[in-house]
C-alpha cells in the first residue's frame, strides 16, 4: 500500500474519527464538491521527499499532509481535527504496509477568513492543519 493510502487508512482505524465522518475522508487529488454530504475532511500530499546520505537514500521518506475539515460550523471542524490529532500523535509502527516512524503537526489551527457581504458566509466552515509523516515502506 502506498503512503496516501495508508495514511487515510491509518486516520480512518480510529473509532472517534469514523464516529464524526463516517469513511468522508477524501484525497485532494480527487474534485468534491466541499458542500455535500458534511461533515467531511480533504487530505492532500503538498510535499514528499526521500532522505539521502552521501551513499544514496537511506530507505526513510517524509511527506507533508494538510488536512482541510469541512462542516456547518468551525467547531465541528475542531472536534473532527482534534480526534484526528489523537489518532496521529500516538501512531507509531506499521499500519497497512508503511511504518510510520514519527508523525507530527506543523501547524496549529487556520481557518477561512469570513467574507464581509453580508449573507456570505452561510455555507460550510473550513479549517485547516497540516502535518509531517516519516516513514519507511515496508
Amino acid at each position: 500500500m502506498n503512503i496516501d493510502d495508508a495514511f487515510r487508512a491509518l486516520i480512518l482505524s480510529s473509532e472517534a474519527v469514523t464516529a464524526l465522518i463516517g469513511d468522508r475522508l477524501y484525497d485532494g487529488q480527487n474534485t468534491i464538491d466541499v458542500r455535500a454530504d458534511l461533515p467531511k475532511v480533504i487530505y492532500s500530499l503538498i510535499r514528499e521527499d526521500t532522505e539521502q546520505d552521501d551513499d544514496g537514500e537511506v530507505g526513510i521518506s517524509r511527506a507533508n499532509y494538510q488536512l482541510d475539515a469541512f462542516a456547518p460550523h468551525s467547531t465541528d471542524c475542531d472536534e473532527i481535527l482534534k480526534a484526528i490529532h489523537a489518532k496521529l500523535k500516538t501512531h507509531t509502527g506499521t499500519h497497512e504496509g508503511v511504518d510510520f516512524i514519527w508523525i507530527t503537526r506543523v501547524t496549529r489551527r487556520h481557518q477561512k477568513p469570513a467574507d464581509k457581504k453580508p449573507g456570505a458566509n452561510t455555507g460550510p466552515k473550513r479549517v485547516t492543519r497540516e502535518y509531517r509523516v516519516i516513514y519507511r515502506d515496508e
